[in-house]
This record gives C-alpha cells, sequence and structure tokens, in this order.
C-alpha cells in the first residue's frame, strides 16, 4: 500500500495523563464530560518524535508548551495517539484556539481498518498482546493521585513517567505494525471523522433546547397525573413504579379492558425445556417405586409451575408489533398508558435533550462521535473510539420527516457560516445493482427515473409509472406516496434475500399494511417479495453464488472467488481463507472478516469477535446477508472516498448522517453556490475503482442542522 503520505510528514506520538477517581473516570462519563468537568486535571503528556525522541512533559502548561513546540498544529505534522478521541480532545483544549491538531489519527481505528482489529479487541494492551509486544502494565495506582502527591513523591512521579512513556512506544509500535496495511486514503479519513469530534464546529441552541426539555416534562406530567387519577394512585413515584413492572402493567391494561400481547420468549423455552428435562427425572424416580423425601416434591411442584406457566412472554418492548398496535390504540387512556411506559422505560427523548443542553452549558458546541470502520461493514458507528460512555449524542437517528424536529432547529452551523448537506441518492441500491450486473435496473438510475416508483408501478399494476410518479411527488397524494413507499421498501429490504414473512414485518414495524386482515398482509408480502426475485434475477442468482462461496469457505483454504461483472472491470473483490478466516477484501481494500467460519447443521456460521467490550458470538451467514455486508461496506467506502476529496477540496465536513455529509460553508451566496455545486458533483461521481456506479444526490443549505 502506499505509504507516501508520512514519507513528506513527521509523525508525532502523544498521550496524556490525567487525574480520575471513582466519580471522574471514562468508564462512567463521556470524553466531553469528563474533560470539562471542574475536577479535570492534566498530570502531563508523553510523546516521542523523530526529532526529540521519548520524553515527558507535566502539567498542562508543560504539554502546551510541548504541544507548540512539536509543531502539532502545523500542515507537515501527523499527530498519533491510541485514543485519539481523547487525547486529541485533551490537546486541542490546551492548543490556542484557531490552532487545532492538524491532522490527528488514531491507532485504534487504524486497527479496524485491518484484519487484526477484526480478531483482537482494540485496547491498547489487548493489541499489544495480540502482536507479541511488551506488556501495557497497570494505572491502577494512580487512581485519585493528584498533582501535589506527584511533586511530593518522587517514586510516584518516576512510575507515572514511565507507565506513559511505555504506553508512547506501545502506539508507536502498533503504529509500525498497522501503517502498513492502512491506504493513504483510509488515514486521511480517520482524521477527517476525528475532527468532527475533537475540533467540533456546531453550536448549540441552549434556550431552545431548555424550552424543549421542560416541554417534554409537562407533557409527561400531564399523562402521568391524568392516567394516575384513572386508577387512583396518589404517588406519582408509585404509579411510575407500577408501569415500569412488567406484571402489574399487564394488570394495568387488563383493568382497561385491553388484551396483554404476548411472544415467544427464547429464554423461556429454555426455561421450560431444562424444567421438563428434571421433571421427567423426577418422574421416574417415582415410578421406579422409590420414596421421594419433602425436598425433591417441593422441587418437582415448582418445575411444575414453571411448565404450566410456558414460554410466552407479554410483548411489552416499544419494538414489538403487537405493543405499537397498543400506543395507536383508539382508547386514549391504552394509548397514552402504553406511550408512557415507553417512555419511562428508556427516557430517549428527555435523556438526549439533558445530553445537548450540557454540552451546551459547557462550551457550547457539539462534538459529533462517529467511529469509522467500527462495524462489520466498515461504516460508521456512533460512539467514540475508546469505548466507555457515550456522549448521547448520537445524529444518526434524530427524527427526519416525522416528529419532533426541535433538535435539528437547536443544531446550528458554526457562527458566520451556513450548513450545506449533500445526501446520497439510494447508494445502496445502486452499488448492489452494480456489484450484481444487474443491467436494466442500472439503466433505470442512469436515465434518472425513479427506480421505486418502477418497482410501485409493477406491484400495483393498475397505475402506471407517469400516474404513481406524478402523484407521489408533486401532488404528495398520501395513496401514492404509500404505493412508492411500498416500493422503496421490497427495493432496499428484499435486495438482500429476505423472505416474504421478513418482508411483511419489515411493513408493519413501520405501520404499512398491505390489507387489514393480518393474513392477507402476510400474503400480499409474498407476492411482492416475489415480484422483485423474478424481476431483478442477477440480484438473485448473486444470492446463490455467495452461498456457494460461503460453503466451500467452511471447508477450503486458500483464495475462494474473484468478483468481476460486467459492470465492474477495474476492480475484483477477492476472498481467502487462511486459518479457518474468510476474509473478503472490498475495493477500497478494507476487509470484510468472519473468524472460525465453519459449517454447524445446514448453516455457515463464524464467530463475531474483536472491539472493547463484546464477547465472541457466534453468527448464522448466507448468501443474501454476505452480498448485504459487501454491498454496505463497498457504498460506504464510496462515501468516505467522496468525504476524503471534499476535504483535500478545502471544506470542512462537520457531521455525517448515513449517506449524507454536513459541510461548514461560509454565509455568502456565491461561496454557498459553488460548495452546493461541488458537493453535488462530488457525490455524483464514483471512485476511480467504480467506475460505471451512476451516482446521485441531493443538496440542501441552511442555517441548522434541518438541512440534513
Amino acid at each position: 500500500m502506499d505509504n507516501s503520505h508520512d514519507d513528506l510528514r513527521e509523525v508525532v506520538f502523544i498521550d496524556f495523563e490525567t487525574y480520575y477517581d471513582d466519580v471522574l473516570t471514562l468508564k462512567d462519563m463521556s470524553v466531553e464530560a469528563y474533560v470539562s468537568a471542574k475536577r479535570f486535571a492534566v498530570h502531563g503528556m508523553g510523546y516521542w518524535s523523530e526529532k526529540t525522541g521519548p520524553g515527558f512533559a507535566w502539567t498542562a502548561e508543560g504539554a502546551r508548551k510541548r504541544l507548540l513546540e512539536l509543531g502539532v498544529h502545523k500542515g507537515g505534522i501527523v499527530t498519533v495517539a491510541h485514543n485519539m478521541a481523547f487525547d486529541g480532545f485533551v490537546a486541542n483544549r490546551l492548543l490556542p484556539k484557531g490552532s487545532p491538531l492538524s491532522c490527528p489519527v488514531c491507532t485504534i481505528g487504524m486497527a479496524r481498518f485491518t484484519v487484526a482489529g477484526r480478531l483482537s479487541r482494540l485496547s491498547l494492551k489487548a493489541l499489544a498482546k495480540h502482536f507479541g509486544f511488551p506488556d501495557k502494565g497497570d494505572i491502577g495506582q494512580f487512581k485519585g493521585v493528584r498533582e501535589l502527591d506527584f511533586k511530593l513523591r518522587s517514586r510516584l512521579r518516576a512510575e507515572m513517567e514511565a507507565y506513559c512513556l511505555n504506553d508512547v512506544e506501545l502506539t508507536r509500535l502498533l503504529y509500525g505494525k498497522l501503517r502498513p496495511n492502512v491506504t493513504h486514503e483510509a488515514m486521511e479519513f480517520i482524521a477527517l471523522s476525528l475532527r468532527m469530534y475533537i475540533d467540533p464546529r456546531l453550536r448549540l441552541d441552549l434556550p431552545l433546547l431548555e424550552k424543549y426539555r421542560a416541554d417534554l416534562l409537562r407533557r409527561q406530567e400531564e399523562g402521568v397525573d391524568r392516567l394516575r387519577e384513572t386508577f387512583g394512585v396518589g404517588c406519582r413515584e408509585e404509579f411510575l413504579k407500577m408501569i415500569r413492572s412488567r406484571t402489574t402493567f399487564a394488570g394495568m391494561l387488563r383493568e382497561l379492558g385491553a388484551e396483554v400481547p404476548m411472544k415467544r420468549s427464547a429464554a423461556l423455552e429454555a426455561q421450560v425445556a431444562k424444567a421438563a428435562e428434571e421433571a421427567g427425572e423426577i418422574v421416574a424416580l417415582a415410578e421406579s417405586g422409590a420414596e421421594l423425601d419433602r425436598r425433591t416434591i417441593a422441587r418437582g411442584e415448582r418445575l411444575l409451575k414453571i411448565i404450566q406457566t410456558g414460554s410466552m412472554t407479554p410483548a411489552l418492548a416499544k419494538s414489538d408489533l403487537a405493543f405499537q398496535d397498543l400506543m395507536d390504540s383508539e382508547d386514549e387512556d391504552v394509548a397514552d398508558l402504553c406511550r408512557l411506559r415507553a417512555e419511562n422505560n428508556s427516557s430517549i427523548a428527555l435523556s438526549r435533550a439533558d445530553a445537548f443542553i450540557g454540552a451546551a452549558r459547557r462550551g457550547g458546541v457539539l462534538p459529533v462521535p462517529l467511529s469509522p470502520f467500527r462495524t462489520v461493514t466498515g461504516r460508521y458507528a456512533a460512539g467514540n473510539e475508546g469505548g466507555g460512555r457515550t456522549d448521547g449524542f448520537n445524529l444518526q437517528n434524530l427524527p427526519k420527516r416525522t416528529g419532533d424536529m426541535t433538535l435539528r432547529k437547536a443544531i446550528l452551523a458554526p457562527e458566520g457560516h451556513v450548513l450545506v448537506a449533500g445526501d446520497s441518492s439510494q447508494i445502496e441500491a445502486r452499488v448492489g445493482a452494480w456489484l450484481a450486473g444487474q443491467a436494466d435496473l442500472l439503466d433505470i438510475f442512469r436515465r434518472g427515473d425513479d427506480p421505486y416508483v418502477e418497482m410501485a408501478a409493477t406491484i400495483f399494476g393498475g397505475h402506471t409509472y407517469e400516474e404513481i410518479l406524478k402523484g407521489a411527488k408533486r401532488d404528495k397524494d398520501p395513496e401514492f406516496v404509500r404505493m412508492r413507499n411500498i416500493g422503496k421498501e421490497v427495493i432496499l429490504s428484499s435486495q438482500y434475500g429476505i423472505s416474504g414473512d421478513t418482508f411483511g414485518r419489515r411493513l408493519l414495524q413501520q405501520k404499512v399494511r398491505l390489507a387489514d386482515d393480518t393474513e392477507e398482509h402476510y400474503a400480499e408480502a409474498r407476492r411482492i417479495n416475489g415480484l422483485y426475485r423474478n424481476r431483478f434475477r442477477r440480484i438473485r442468482q448473486t444470492w446463490w453464488d455467495l452461498d456457494s462461496c460461503l460453503r466451500r469457505a467452511a471447508v477450503a483454504e486458500g483464495c475462494l472467488f474473484m468478483y468481476p461483472t460486467a459492470e465492474m472491470e477495474s476492480k475484483d473483490i477477492d476472498a481467502t481463507v487462511q486459518n479457518h478466516v474468510l476474509t473478503v477484501v472490498l475495493p477500497n481494500s478494507f476487509p470484510l472478516v468472519y473468524p472460525e467460519i465453519g459449517i454447524e447443521g445446514r448453516d455457515v456460521t463464524y464467530v463475531q469477535t474483536g472491539g472493547f467490550s463484546s464477547k465472541p458470538v457466534r453468527k448464522h451467514i448466507y448468501g443474501g446477508l454476505l452480498f448485504n455486508n459487501i454491498t454496505q461496506g463497498t457504498a460506504f467506502a464510496m462515501l468516505a472516498d467522496q468525504a476524503v476529496r471534499l476535504a483535500n477540496m478545502g471544506y470542512r465536513i462537520v457531521a455525517n448522517v448515513h449517506d449524507s455529509w454536513v459541510l461548514s460553508v461560509p454565509d455568502d451566496e456565491e461561496e454557498i453556490k459553488k460548495a452546493k455545486k461541488e458537493l453535488l458533483e462530488t457525490l455524483s461521481t464514483p471512485p476511480s475503482w467504480a467506475e460505471g456506479v451512476p451516482l446521485g444526490a441531493e443538496v440542501k443549505s441552511g442555517p441548522t442542522y434541518e438541512v440534513a
């Protein structure tokens, strides 16, 4: 891989040591909240550069001076830390305003781009062990230690320096090991992703956020007070305790005349099966003529109760379709009671409001925590690289088209700037068609026609393409909008080989019914799913081809396949198996990794591992799912390429939302016009390795995050 990027720049390694105790700790706080706390203190900073060698600068002021001497704010310096979301956040707080780290890089992000990052946990300790480096050592001895302690205890001071410099050296060794396997583009993408968090630019409207929180509490209080009267409960806390209890809540539903929805529980099924096995042993013992003692009889009675209770449990989670129906019940009491349970069990809206308000009060800006290459497919995951508590700022799932838009309105462009957002249209559908060589679907995109409307016209044969397009897009007729949305859902979900029943469930989760009767709904969903499979046969064939590849991977070693199609002449995707690890390398060199691949019964499975705290989990993999991973990974590789191109054009990227990039642009008519034009061109132009993919995009601008 090309390492010329580093040949032109000096690389500096840093590692901050800061005060922590049982309360002030990154285990329970986000980086932004931790660094902004009043009791936060910098003990010192370890560093290494080619010019200086290793060194340690004590105190925040000493670290600030050393950072400036090292020139980390200058364009010719790459600054590396193992958890740059933390070290970079601290460094930028110390550096002069307007002079942040010029090129921050995180070895966690680098590890995620390699096979090693998929096989090992990503703490410095775990990766050092994985590569056979020296041990990281323990930091526990420094908990609760203040600056004065280091001044008075020279031995403790020496231990801190040695511990920190060992971390710096391990980071340097890790960087050297990873760098040959991380592309220049990936390095730049890691840097621009980090800047969104450690050098945030989005402002927050504190008065609007405080009003939003007050309105949330008021609506909640009104609902609680009304229902407390209905059930005759005087104490508010007692009422909230009642609705949090699964058993009590089910009784409250019955009291209102509603039927409690039930679902099968895998955990209860296992419990019942175990109870039946043990009860069978007791019965066999009794039938043999043996006299049972009182303890065994009591045990048998308890087992009988478990068996009689069965494996069904109340379906009272927000994701349960039957519970969602109750939240939309025509009975106002039933609907409000269910909504209150959902809100009080998760408190998502209130918790998020508190997170935004906290950031607004501490610094007035919104750090955007996104971890590149964190998911199996390489897409962003919300949160910081180093694990610990997340910030609660996840912009990926803020309401966009329906629901309360207040949080979007409360996120403001930097002073004197506007936000310009570009959304890549149907990128997964376009990339999937390109990968599979589905020529007719690619032609629809190339003509600029709407594939969702095309599919809707196939599904609803009584209406033409032009009729649905006009009704859905121009007239906003609810029935035609519904038809297009159904066409959209089948294009996006059935692309990965889901069954008709799964497609039907997805529609219900989106509150879309194909028929009033549930059985008729599922029958119609199966028909629509079949229409998709019959029309797009190249995509269907790709599932089968990849399924065959997976079955070979489970029993073979070596190169399995190269993945060229008529549409994909410029770059192949190859899959190999070594030591029972299947690695599928995408065109941007990012590896999809499936360790311990094998066959269990009729299924191909692998073990998902790696990360900070995730335990190894064996998962089922099949052709449609592998196609999903390849398509989603390739689509995000294109998005990452676009972001790097935009950054190299001088644009400041301040946020990402799924397939959309958000830029901060000076509030000048000509600058905005130029930015919108260049953003549209960039999002419509595929990387060199994906020539022929017909990309499209939409661009908007405005003063708040509503544009994203």
